[in-house]
């Protein structure tokens, strides 16, 4: 989470051309471990903010886009991305939209069918008020795997907008 908090900062600081707010960000990213600027491997929706954090640090480049690419080799054949890589298990909704942003970023065209096959997912997941779960079967719905969701839903369709992650 720090990884993506820096990255968000740092973005803000530049898009308001804020100087203290840019020290601020460094800061912040100088008291990051160079370990933790490695990618999680195991739990899914902190390894999807690390890659969401890399993107908006360092752009695009081989490494990050092949760390997002393997996202897709823990996708379930129903299109969902399960808690923990190593465990697969009950499809979460805020990893499988937080890949499928990603997906839209790194190479919508490259990631296709893993898109098209996490927003099925998803969208299978939706309540009859279009609520959305936190995992397949749970009764709780959150806002973030919701915002997840419905930027997923727009990255994928092509309308991202200028300011993506936030």
């Amino acid at each position: 989470h720090l990884l993506r908090a820096a990255g968000i900062l740092t973005r803000a600081a530049r898009f308001l051309d804020h100087a203290a707010l840019l020290a601020a960000a460094r800061r912040l990213t100088a008291r990051i471990p160079p370990e933790a600027l490695l990618t999680p491997r195991d739990y899914l929706h902190a390894r999807c903010y690390a890659l969401e954090g890399r993107w908006i640090l360092e752009g695009p480049g081989p490494a990050l886009e092949a760390d997002i690419a393997a996202l897709a080799e823990v996708q379930g054949e129903d299109g969902a991305l399960p808690a923990a890589a190593r465990t697969p298990g009950t499809g979460r909704s805020d990893a499988t939209a937080q890949a499928i942003r990603l997906w839209s970023v790194a190479g919508p065209d490259l990631h296709a069918g893993a898109i098209r096959r996490g927003i099925s997912w998803l969208r299978g997941q939706l309540d009859p008020i279009r609520g959305l779960p936190y995992e397949a079967g749970s009764g709780d719905r959150n806002t973030w795997a919701a915002l997840f969701m419905d930027q997923a839903f727009a990255w994928a369709s092509g309308g991202g907008g200028d300011e993506p992650w936030i």
